[in-house]
């Protein structure tokens, strides 16, 4: 918690002095350095005069401003001041308190009291006698919370875990006076401890010279005590008695401090008058040194006596010891071509230069000489086991022997563009190529090599590392990441990088490697078990530029940018900075990550989630954004992430998303479960996922009720259709059957037809002929005359009943209208060979109705019938046939003018009537037989004629 120091404080102890710098004290000139990262507007809101900050248990930070609270997840700022949030009193926040039971208190300059509630802010309703002071502080005591104001006023605003209102005031003394308070503060010009209210700790004099200034304390996890001033910036007091400044000439940007609070990560946060500054602590030493004439650091090598060789871009040569005293240029060459790869060996410093071979260096000379006589472009130097240096180059493999480089592999063997050496202990030499991948030259010289087809990742080997214990060989590759051999097997790497630069190995056993995302260090046993598990489990520790090691990772200058001394310090090299770090000081961060689901926003709405364990959605979620917070302020790059749906998809995904959102599309109703795991930086996965269920309903047209319905329905339709489709197949069928079954009638009656009518009538004929034939046989020839006449007759019946049958088959007749005209044609006829008058109407014109053979066959028939009764019984003198056509129904008519129907005659043609009847019935007709006004008989027959497609039924009757 952060503490301040008020007046009143001090003057609880006694007057204070002027204070002054302890004389016998000096400033600790080799203390930690920090990296800055300073915030003054992130997203429209303004960070400026910042006058308390405070990591909350969740993990969030919150930072007062005159302005509103301000809080923060490490990517992005939400502000809350009186517009949003009419639960507030002011905007001008003083102090922020966070008590044990996690209750958020807020103080404002006007001397009100807020509390922090899941949905909004309670403003805490303030007794009369309690001043409109600023709230600078709270104390929290035996269950009880306390606000405390400019004056040293206290208004209890909480008791037992509880918020309450109008809580007693104890008003302070009218010069301030109260008790030290628990923590660090100043008494008689000292720093001090404060226990129970007495003096558990005297750290010494102060250091700052200033008296007239606020001072803020704040304790450190590793036992330093962080002091912010107004007018000095920050002092680091040791537990060991020294201190350390951090001010404009350091990190800061303002050394005038409002605030202060370390988080769980161990940044420590500083409140000013210009925007909120974070400091991370780094955990490497560190310096910026110019080598003159626009050179940078190339090459790193290590010195036989302590300290390390440097290379320049410009072909110069400097050395330093370890603790960067007595940095200085040995060699300078007035070229551009840089230093790629330093070996000391004895008293002499091997070293290439691009363009130049391999330069010799004697010790106590500041001239150096070619040692190659061909030149070769020497990427890396080796000494192996029997001490033998090798160098490798752009055209092969050299050995130096008795002060001479010979060559020893080349293009011939398959050795060249050699850009890194390891050397293992059984005197044999491995060897990294940039374009013809691994090869190994035994102690016997022969050669052997690995390439992708071996399972190396890549073609370009940019480093290796033999491990004599475990003899194996790890394998940097450009392009491939990181693999390893063992076991005669070349295994991947799940690392990741894919590009490895440079491989060391500190003294506890864990790999250091060099990658375009800085620096990263695992054990040999989570790289192998990541190799198992497809997936990197174990800690990862990631070193990059918020620690200050931005290592130069281009292949252009070199691949020597890293190594160990003999000490086991971690060198590392980039531009003008030169970095080295401690191993022992490196400890993966075991910190899980807090995680914390912000808001949902669902087609485009936004939904706050609060404490919500569960939320049930509106139907029809196109797009669902899930929105959360991961509460670490490290370099938020390095976090990595894992979510999955359940009720989606089971897996799990994997990303970065640096904008901390998660979205899917298109969710079909369901239950879900959204799970979310983070991985600190270095590589940490929390144990437990962060979970929210989701709850999205159906429509009314997905719900199961209507889903049973819709299926009830279509498979009722199948039903429907499927006997519609029978129905239509039986009626098919019928049809067809009807229509055999009629052409079987209709072939019936053709063949009683010919039997009947041309049957009898050849019959007759023949008998007819038989009586000719026996008269001329007899040579009577008396009844000649009468005989042929007969068979006149006959024949010309005959002709007739053909004539009639052949009409009623010929399809071309099927027609009202050829109906109409044979039916008057015979008629005609029929009645010219009588004494009888005839007369027609007809219609002038008839619609093209279509009429079945057998249709107008019965329809011939019953006009026949008719006709043939009129001419017989009727004694009439003329007949008249009459055809009307109105609304779909046929008319034909016979009339005479006879003496009538007389009913005792009526037996004698009843057969003839029924066979009418009949007919008529059959067609859907009616038969009408009635008297005629003046004397005669009218037989009328009336048939319904639909269309042209209308069922006959069984209308073919004889």
């Amino acid at each position: 918690m952060v503490r301040f120091f008020h007046p009143w404080c001090v003057l609880a102890a006694g007057s204070l002095t002027l204070l002054a710098p302890h004389q016998g004290r000096a400033i600790q000139v080799d203390g930690p350095d920090y990296s800055a990262e300073t915030w003054r507007l992130a997203g429209g809101i303004p960070l400026d005069e910042v006058k308390s900050i405070l990591q909350r248990k969740n993990g969030f930070l919150w930072f007062a401003t005159p302005g509103g609270a301000i809080r923060f997840d490490g990517v992005g700022f939400d502000a809350f001041n009186q517009r949003e949030n009419p639960g507030l009193p002011s905007n001008q926040i003083e102090s922020l308190f966070e008590d044990r039971n996690g209750n958020l208190f807020l103080g404002h300059a006007t001397g009100n009291v807020s509390l922090r509630l899941p949905n909004g802010f309670r403003s805490i309703n303030l007794p009369d006698d309690w001043p409109t002071q600023p709230v600078v502080s709270f104390i929290e005591n035996d269950g009880c919370v306390w606000a405390v104001n400019h004056a040293g006023g206290r208004l209890m605003v909480a008791q037992n875990g509880g918020c309450i209102d109008a809580g007693p005031v104890e008003h302070g003394g009218s010069d301030g006076v109260r008790e030290l308070p628990d923590g660090w503060t100043v008494a008689d010009d000292e720093v001090v401890c404060v226990e129970g209210g007495a003096i558990a700790k005297i750290w010494g004099p102060t250091p700052w010279r200033t008296k007239d200034q606020r001072i803020i304390f704040c304790q450190l996890r590793n036992g330093d005590v962080a002091v912010g001033t107004t007018l000095g910036g920050i002092f680091i007091l040791h537990d060991d008695g020294n201190y350390s400044i951090i001010n404009q000439q350091s990190s800061l940007r303002s050394i005038h401090i409002l605030s202060l609070c370390e988080d769980a990560e161990g940044n420590l946060w500083v409140g000013t008058f210009t925007g909120i500054t974070k400091l991370h602590r780094r955990i490497c030493r560190s310096v910026s040194y110019n080598p003159s004439r626009l050179a940078t650091w190339s090459c790193i090598a290590p010195k036989n006596d302590g300290g390390i060789w440097l290379g320049t871009s410009k072909g110069s040569l400097h050395c330093s010891q370890a603790d960067f005293s007595d940095l200085h240029e040995v060699i300078y060459t007035p070229d551009d071509n840089a230093v790629r790869a330093i070996c000391e060996k004895g008293k002499t410093v091997w070293y290439s230069k691009a363009g130049h071979s391999i330069m010799k260096l004697l010790a106590g000379r500041s001239k150096s000489v070619d040692a190659m006589q061909e030149h070769d472009d020497v990427w890396a130097m080796v000494e192996d086991s029997t001490k033998t240096l090798w160098a490798g180059g752009a055209s092969g493999l050299w050995r130096l022997a008795n002060s001479n480089w010979t060559k020893q592999e080349s293009l011939e063997q398959g050795v060249y563009g050699v850009r890194c050496l390891a050397a293992a202990d059984n005197g044999a030499l491995w060897i990294g190529m940039e374009q013809n991948g691994l090869a190994m030259r035994l102690p016997d010289g022969t050669i052997r090599h690995c390439t992708v087809d071996d399972g190396l990742p890549a073609t370009f080997v940019s480093s290796l590392l033999w491990e004599p214990d475990t003899q194996r060989l790890w394998i940097g590759t450009f392009g491939g990441g990181l693999a390893v051999l063992a076991d005669g097997q070349i295994l991947r790497v799940p690392f990741p990088a894919d590009v490895v630069y440079k491989i060391l190995k500190d003294a506890q056993g864990r790999l250091w490697l060099v990658t375009e995302n800085g620096v990263r260090i695992a054990t040999p046993e989570v790289l192998l078990t990541g190799i198992e598990q497809q997936e990197l489990a174990g800690p990862v520790v990631a070193l990059g530029a918020e620690e200050g090691i931005k290592p130069a990772v281009s292949v252009a200058r070199g691949l020597s940018t890293a190594c160990r001394t003999a000490d086991g310090s971690m060198w590392f090299i980039s531009d003008l900075d030169i970095v080295r770090v401690d191993p022992r000081d490196v400890r993966p961060v075991e910190r899980e990550v807090p995680l914390f689901i912000r808001k949902l926003v669902v087609n485009g709405q936004t939904l706050t989630l609060g404490d919500q364990s569960e939320i049930e959605l509106q139907p029809g979620v196109r797009r669902l954004d899930v929105h959360f917070s991961a509460l670490s302020f490290v370099d938020h790059s390095l976090l990595n992430f894992k979510y999955r749906l359940l009720g989606l998809d089971d897996g799990w995904m994997q990303t970065q998303a640096a904008d901390r959102t998660i979205n899917f599309q298109r969710l079909p109703p369901g239950n879900y479960a959204f799970e979310l795991l983070a991985a600190n930086r270095d590589g940490i996965w929390n144990a437990h996922p962060l979970g929210l269920k989701l709850v999205i309903p159906p429509f009314w047209w997905q719900r199961l009720w209507f889903k049973s319905a819709l299926i009830a329905a279509t498979m009722a339709l199948i039903v429907l259709f499927a006997l519609s489709i029978a129905d239509r197949i039986n009626r098919q069928k019928l049809i067809r059957t009807e229509k055999m079954r009629a052409v079987e009638q209709e072939r019936t009656r053709i063949s009683m037809d010919l039997h009947d009518e041309v049957g009898s009538e050849m019959t007759r004929m023949s008998l007819l002929i038989n009586r000719l034939m026996r008269m001329f046989n007899r040579n009577d020839l008396r009844y000649l005359p009468d005989q042929i006449n007969e068979l006149g007759q006959v024949a010309q019946h005959l002709v007739k009943a053909l004539d009639e049958i052949v009409w009623v088959v010929s399809p071309a007749n099927d027609n009202l209208d050829n109906l109409v005209a044979y039916l008057a044609r015979y008629v005609s006829d029929y009645l010219e060979a009588t004494s009888f008058d005839c007369d027609l109407k007809l219609p002038d014109e008839l619609p093209p109705v279509v009429l079945p053979g057998p249709v107008r066959h019965n329809l011939y028939l019953a006009v026949v019938e008719a006709l043939n009764n009129s001419v017989k019984h009727s004694d009439a003198t003329e007949i008249c046939f009459c055809v009307q056509y109105e609304n779909n129904v046929l008319y034909m008519a016979l009339s005479d003018n006879g003496k009538g129907l007389d009913p005792s005659d009526t037996p004698r043609f009843q057969r003839g009537l029924k066979g009418m009847h009949r007919r008529m019935e059959k067609l859907g007709g009616i038969v009408e037989i009635k008297p005629v006004a003046g004397g005669g008989t009218s037989v009328a027959f009336r048939v319904p004629i639909a269309h042209a497609g209308m069922d006959w039924g069984d209308a073919n009757i004889t």
